[in-house]
């Protein structure tokens, strides 16, 4: 198990440094590595955010421009369900949630573009957010 353990902290250090120090197929072939000893090992989470690998060579400016087309489409979603005609108000949650989730997979490749390290980052949000009370039951929630 040590071994998988330190290929997906290899892993992890060779997706965070982005495209600028690494050559594109060599990430797609650690990609198709750690995915196979996730399986292997029974770590394999099929559902986790990834980034996409396909655009790992955009400049920031491609990929702010395609995370822009992804909020566009969140938003006409939103609408909509937000129609008070709306008749199939399910099939609007159910795409609006698939949009969001595309939105999610646009910003992740992204970080890894940038070359940022998600999971230091992703801890001082949630530090920050944690400070300002975001994960306390709201005064709702609590009063049901």
């Amino acid at each position: 198990m040590r071994a998988v353990e330190r290929m997906l902290s290899l892993w992890n250090i060779i997706t965070t440094r982005g495209s600028q120090e690494y050559r594109r197929q060599d990430i797609a072939l650690a990609d198709e590595l750690i995915q196979a000893l996730r399986k292997e090992s029974g770590l394999h989470n099929p559902t986790e955010l990834r980034a996409c690998r396909k655009f790992f060579g955009n400049t920031l400016h491609q990929q702010m421009v395609a995370i822009g087309k992804e909020f566009q489409e969140v938003h006409y979603a939103y609408m909509g369900l937000a129609d008070p005609n709306c008749k199939g108000q399910e099939a609007y949650m159910s795409l609006l949630a698939e949009e969001l989730v595309d939105l999610q997979t646009a910003c992740q490749t992204l970080l890894v573009i940038l070359g940022a390290d998600i999971d230091k980052v992703r801890g001082e949000v949630i530090e920050k957010n944690s400070a300002r009370g975001y994960y306390q039951a709201s005064e709702k929630e609590a009063s049901s």
